[in-house]
């Protein structure tokens, strides 16, 4: 969910990389949403106006792609878990999000960004 987390989380040891990944998976169409569209749809869900909870587009397609083919999704996100950030080297120094921008590509995370200044916003 854009809510902007990604400029409040606090990050350890290679806290630029676990910066980049965060802000992509809280930016990224495909892989997050609009808080706003998230409300209405957790509301609507409790109300019973879906019939249930359901996956969006881009969820409901990954569970379809993991039914047809589940050894290629296991594959593609052991790689993805390879590509993470390792663990080691974790001391007690702590950064936010702010102070590890990385080499992230600005418009990458622009709608997480956008969501941040909207919540600072309406809280000022």
């Amino acid at each position: 969910m854009r809510t902007g987390s990604h400029l409040q989380a606090l990050f350890k040891s290679r806290h630029r990389e676990e910066f980049a990944w965060f802000s992509l998976a809280t930016s990224l169409p495909l892989v997050s949403m609009d808080a706003d569209r998230a409300a209405r749809r957790i509301v609507e869900a409790i109300a019973g106006a879906q019939g249930g909870d359901r996956p969006d587009a881009a969820g409901q397609g990954l569970i379809r792609i993991n039914g047809l083919a589940p050894a290629t999704t296991a594959r593609a996100l052991s790689l993805v878990s390879r590509l993470l950030p390792s663990p080691d080297g974790i001391g007690t120094e702590r950064r936010a999000g702010e102070d590890s921008r990385s080499s992230v590509p600005t418009p990458l995370i622009a709608l997480g960004d956008r969501a941040a200044e909207d919540l600072q916003r309406h809280a000022g």
